[in-house]
């Protein structure tokens, strides 16, 4: 459902809507009545679809924008404030809760806020919406559950099942068609037998599994499934056989939730023994997964040796899976109810601690092969990779924390990267203290390895007594261990610290003690990493062409190694130093290739950093359009860099400050905040298409 004139994350929908229309008229007809609307039901109701239908519909009623929270995949309450900022581009702020930035980024924002499957969190849910709606009155929440969140102003509006023919139909086919449950069975049906047509031979038969599934959505997708072997005569007769539904013609006596059960039970008991078997297996991905991952989780499992993609494939056929094609391979997940239904079944059959640890294996040996991967010329596609498999991350640590707490140690050891580049600093830093508390005995290598990254977050979120401390801890133990590659990182990071407390003489003999080092283990990627810093004591020395020397030497190296993160980093310290050398077109130049870099990366740090630096290269020219430039690219720059929660480095800071006073200085003040505001509120990739084409322009008061 996406909308390029309106802000919103709203998945696109492959099957088409059937009905609701007095439903969707109800439900935003109330959106203008209250800040909070819960749409309850038993699972498979339609509560889902129909939220996203009504969010995609109402866009152009929320400036800010319709976004969908799926709670789904999340097991660990204090996770929602966190997932809910993620997905709405709030940002973080070091030594504040993810709740309190929240609600100051709501706090004046006009938007829709679509929170979907809250059952499983209710508690936690409930908490947030009610600080929600107690301090940010723009903000409207539409919620779906199983029950209502008990919040002071909630409207609660239970989702119907769609109208059904009575089990006994004798009216015209033309009368029948106009049963939202009949179009919608017909409409499945057709999709995977396309020569179905609704007649006047099968029209009793239809109607009956209408009536007998009382309507709900999913199901009549499970059922319509089943059209691609049986009849729809035979699937009738089999759900006669199956449920006992009704007595008497009333339809009271079996609630909504049993009749789901029953037919789920009825799919899960049609199912082989390995269909069965894969399915209780599958139940332990979070989000979606891939055949890849099915495969090895799920392929040592009882008698599912061998087949597991014949089998998903017939798992998909039967609605129980869904596959949908991404841009390289398909991924495949399941609906809440089919998942908590399988994970039900693969806890009573007492496999679930073997399948658990096999997620686990899958996702470290992931998380492990990924790091390496990270510093080189894979790395876009690796940080793709990882943030698609970020449920399933989350939900290997989770369990690993209380299982096999060196097994999550290493895994995050190994995501610190990604946390650091897809700006998850928060997150991550939760991870990686819970990992450390749960292992104080751990293999000392690892526990250096995670005290080293939550390190480096602790030093980007300006944190740097926090970051010593962990710093110096990792370098005791690997001084302890005689890893001379881990001592040299360590003495790099806090180099790092030094040079970010203004202390260039330790950071120069830090780095080229661990450079002594490096070069003895011939490790390029660490070597350019220590060139490129030493560029920056000589810059802060003022010995330009000693950094100059130094930052072209680490990107020759970069370039080879295919790093694009590390030749970024490079390039934006060579557009900095050619700006201070006054030739502006190199400046402009360079930025610009590092910007191109970071986009690709989908890296914000480094797009901050670049959109800054643009900023300064345009206020350089002293011109008013160029002051009107510059203040929208300094003001996007610094709200990025505010998202993800990564404080500015007190020279940097300083350089900003006064980039932005030369601005107001060139600019009548109401034309000054409105750029400000612009480019806060600006999306990213439009801002980045801004600061790479110079003959953009954005309309603001003059």
């Amino acid at each position: 459902m996406a909308d390029k004139l309106h802000p919103n994350n709203l998945p696109l929908q492959t099957t088409s809507f059937i009905g609701r229309e007095r439903e969707m008229a109800e439900v935003k007809r109330l959106l203008t009545t209250t800040s909070l609307l819960t749409l309850i039901g038993a699972g498979g109701a339609g509560k889902t679809r129909l939220s996203l239908e009504v969010a995609a519909d109402l866009l152009a009623s929320y400036p800010d924008g319709c976004w969908f929270v799926e709670l789904a995949p999340i097991r660990d309450p204090s996770l929602v404030p966190q997932i809910v900022a993620s997905t709405i581009g709030a940002g973080e702020e070091a030594g504040r809760s993810v709740q309190d930035t929240l609600l100051d980024y709501l706090q004046d924002k006009q938007l829709l806020l679509v929170l979907d499957n809250c059952e499983h969190l209710r508690t936690a849910a409930e908490q947030l919406v009610m600080t929600i709606i107690e301090h940010c009155p723009q903000v409207t929440i539409l919620a779906s559950s199983r029950e209502h969140l008990d919040v002071n102003g909630e409207i609660i509006w239970r989702v119907p099942s769609l109208p059904t023919p009575h089990a006994n139909y004798s009216e015209p086919l033309v009368q029948l068609q106009q049963y939202e449950a009949v179009r919608l069975i017909t409409d499945r049906i057709t999709a995977v037998r396309p020569s179905f047509r609704l007649t006047e031979q099968n029209a009793a038969a239809v109607a009956k599994i209408c009536y007998r599934l009382d309507g709900i959505p999913l199901a009549i997708e499970l059922v319509a499934a089943r059209a691609r072997v049986l009849t729809i005569e035979q699937i009738a007769s089999q759900l006669d056989n199956r449920f006992q539904l009704l007595t008497g013609g009333s339809r009271t006596l079996l609630p909504r939730q049993q009749t789901l059960k029953a037919l789920v039970d009825w799919s899960y008991d049609l199912l082989s023994t390995p269909e069965q078997q894969l399915l209780q297996g599958l139940s332990v991905f979070a989000g979606s997964w891939s055949l890849d991952a099915a495969q090895y989780v799920c392929g040592g499992q009882g008698k599912v040796q061998h087949g597991v993609a014949t089998l998903l494939d017939q798992l998909v056929s039967k609605s129980l899976v869904i596959g949908e094609n991404a841009e390289d391979a398909t991924r495949y997940q399941m609906l809440e109810t089919i998942r908590q239904y399988a994970g039900e079944k693969l806890r009573g059959s007492g496999g679930e601690v073997a399948i658990q640890q096999r997620h686990l294996s899958y996702y470290l040996q992931m998380a492990d092969e990924a790091e390496a991967k990270l510093k080189g010329a894979e790395q876009g596609v690796w940080l793709t990779r990882l943030e698609q498999e970020h449920d399933n991350l989350r939900a290997a640590l989770r369990w690993a924390l209380g299982q096999q707490p060196e097994e999550a140690l290493r895994i995050t050891g190994a995501l610190v990267r990604f946390w650091q580049y897809h700006g998850h600093l928060n997150e991550g830093l939760g991870w990686l203290a819970a990992a450390l508390s749960t292992a104080p005995h751990a293999e000392p290598r690892w526990r250096a390895k995670v005290l080293t990254g939550a390190g480096n977050i602790l030093w980007w979120q300006g944190d740097y007594a926090g970051a010593r401390t962990n710093h110096q801890q990792a370098l005791a133990l690997r001084q302890e261990s005689g890893d001379r590659a881990s001592i040299a990182n360590s003495l790099i990071n806090l180099g790092n610290l030094a040079s970010s407390e203004g202390n260039q003489e330790a950071s120069a003999a830090l780095y080229e003690q661990s450079l002594v080092i490096l070069r003895e283990l011939d490790d390029k990627w660490s070597i350019a990493q220590v060139l490129n810093n030493l560029g920056n004591v000589a810059n802060a020395r003022r010995d330009l062409a000693s950094a100059r020397s130094f930052y072209e030497q680490a990107l020759v190296i970069n370039r080879a190694l295919g790093d694009k993160w590390a030749m970024g980093i490079t390039l934006d310290n060579l557009g900095a130093l050619s700006l201070a050398m006054k030739d502006y077109a190199a400046a402009r130049a360079i930025h610009k290739e590092s910007l191109q870099l970071f986009d690709e990366l989908e890296g914000k740090h480094g797009i901050a950093y670049e959109l800054v630096g643009l900023g300064k290269v345009a206020i350089s020219q002293s011109g008013e359009q160029e002051a009107a430039r510059a203040v929208l690219l300094l003001s996007a720059g610094v709200a990025l860099f505010a998202t993800i929660n990564v404080a500015l480095e007190p020279e940097f800071r300083v350089e900003y400050e006064q980039a932005l006073a030369n601005c107001r200085a060139l600019l009548d003040p109401i034309r000054f905040a409105a750029l400000q505001r612009e480019g806060i509120a600006m999306p990213l990739q439009q801002v980045i298409a801004y600061a790479l084409d110079e003959s953009l322009m954005v309309a603001v008061p003059k």
